[in-house]
């Protein structure tokens, strides 16, 4: 049974974890999130899974904070991890896509402040 202070200390990890792979450490980052997973392997999937969430929360917040070296680093990873990983390309698609919306935006308000310029 998974109690909540388990729970707190494997948060704790991931995030220790994290902060070895932004720092260029990939071996530590790895065996730091591998040592949680063979530590529990009759939930190893349900681990793997919580890692590849976590990671793709952190690296979403990354982005929304123009990171982009970080959000790499992590994406980087979360593919190694599973190649297969659509939930990733999804949250990549959909920060994309609003950032193809900001920038539509911004030239509209950019091609009419020219015009009111040119006008008066």
């Amino acid at each position: 049974m998974i109690n909540e202070n388990t729970t707190n200390n494997r948060e704790s990890d991931w995030y220790l974890g994290l902060t070895y792979l932004l720092e260029g450490d990939e071996s530590s980052a790895e065996n730091i999130w591998m040592s949680l997973i063979f530590d529990d392997l009759e939930n190893s999937d349900n681990l793997i899974q919580d890692l590849l969430l976590f990671l793709d929360t952190n690296g979403v917040k990354q982005l929304t904070e123009n990171n982009i070296d970080n959000a790499i680093k992590i994406y980087q990873k979360i593919k190694e991890i599973n190649p297969n990983c659509y939930p990733v390309s999804l949250q990549l698609n959909i920060i994309i896509n609003q950032w193809i919306n900001e920038a539509i935006n911004l030239s509209k308000k950019i091609s009419l402040t020219k015009q009111k310029i040119n006008i008066t």
